[in-house]
């Protein structure tokens, strides 16, 4: 399931708001697989450790290479008090083998043609 969205917080960089974005897409990701999981297989015992039995494997898919770099190495956090704990929530739920990372560079993303000024190679082809 596709999903963009904008995020409700006002923050001072750019890396701060992918960051702050991808915790809400991750959050609304598993949520979904968890609904997805509810109609196609029946019932579902809410536990405390409903995240683990989850039957259908998520991916979040960044084109951020520096926010995935900054997910899945070890290091700094973000300056942002707010934003450093976003972080750290999904940092556990990749640690933990909740959700996969990924990252796609813009030139294999179809969409990015219709919003940004490039050539269109990708568009075109398909």
């Amino acid at each position: 399931m596709y999903h963009s969205n904008k995020i409700s917080r006002v923050v001072k960089r750019s890396m701060a708001a992918e960051e702050c974005s991808m915790t809400s897409a991750s959050d609304k990701q598993l949520y979904n697989r968890l609904l997805l999981q509810a109609l196609w297989f029946g019932k579902v015992q809410l536990e405390t450790n409903w995240r683990e039995k989850l039957c259908i494997q998520g991916v979040v898919v960044t084109d951020a290479k520096s926010l995935y770099d900054h997910c899945v190495k070890t290091g700094h956090l973000a300056s942002e008090r707010q934003t450093a704990l976003y972080t750290l929530q999904t940092k556990e739920l990749l640690q933990n083998g909740f959700l996969q990372l990924k990252w796609t560079p813009t030139f294999r993303q179809l969409a990015d043609g219709l919003t940004k000024e490039m050539e269109q190679f990708l568009l075109r082809e398909w």
